[in-house]
């Protein structure tokens, strides 16, 4: 709708920085941006409870012209036209997911209006605590089907050549074997790690990838204690 504020954002690292702001006039946005490197991560937000909470992801090299069409308000899957190689790839494994990620997004802008029912100051607690019911279930149905989205993108990983996008996406399952008790696709994510070289093993995000899926052991209470001189501060 015209007079929507779309946000873009910087990557650096794991955290974002906005470096544009454009309100939708008569159905479009523009944005010029001076690339800081020979390839930039940038994302692309709509802060609006009628979003869902993702943000498209865009690749920008210097000269490139990236051409977005979003028809509707499911950002994360709206066309990206781009000569970036990376922005290609990227979407190979977006487009492969697309109508799973549709629900999703359907799913987290009904979670919105369950947040706004939980904020109101004038919503009664019958109202709240049929919310927070409602809210628990689009998230367990949020959750299964994040499930069969990574099954697709392990899929198109086992037969794709390891790039920067691939080790993207496998920090992204990387992520969900350390943090996600039982992760049903530990053993794929293994067998997809076995395929990174000794050299994409130490790069940063190969050290970062190593330790969420061999995760050093913590000690437990009860485990016998280490031999060593500890120190006063």
């Amino acid at each position: 709708k015209d007079g929507l504020v779309i946000n873009l954002f910087r990557l650096d690292g794991r955290v974002g920085t906005t470096i544009g702001r454009d309100t939708i006039e008569n159905g479009k946005f523009h944005f010029k941006v001076k690339p800081e490197k020979d390839l930039d991560q940038l994302d692309l937000f709509v802060n609006s409870v009628e979003f869902p909470s993702m943000s498209r992801k865009l690749y920008a090299k210097p000269n490139a012209r990236i051409q977005l069409i979003g028809k509707d308000n499911m950002i994360y899957t709206w066309t990206v036209k781009s000569n970036v190689d990376e922005q290609q790839e990227f979407d190979r494994y977006l487009y492969a997911a697309k109508d799973l990620l549709t629900k999703d997004q359907q799913l987290q802008i009904a979670v919105n209006a369950c947040w706004g029912v939980l904020d109101s100051s004038t919503a009664t607690s019958e109202e709240k605590e049929a919310a927070k019911e409602k809210m628990k279930d689009l998230q367990d149905r949020s959750s299964d089907i994040q499930l069969k989205i990574f099954e697709k993108e392990i899929t198109l990983m086992k037969g794709l050549p390891v790039t920067s996008v691939w080790l993207e996406k496998m920090y992204g399952l990387s992520n969900s074997v350390r943090y996600y008790q039982d992760f049903p696709l530990t053993d794929d994510v293994k067998t997809l790690y076995a395929r990174m070289s000794d050299e994409e093993k130490q790069s940063e995000m190969g050290q970062l990838i190593t330790a969420n899926v061999f995760p050093v052991k913590v000690v437990q209470i009860g485990d016998d204690m280490a031999d060593a001189d500890l120190y006063d501060l």
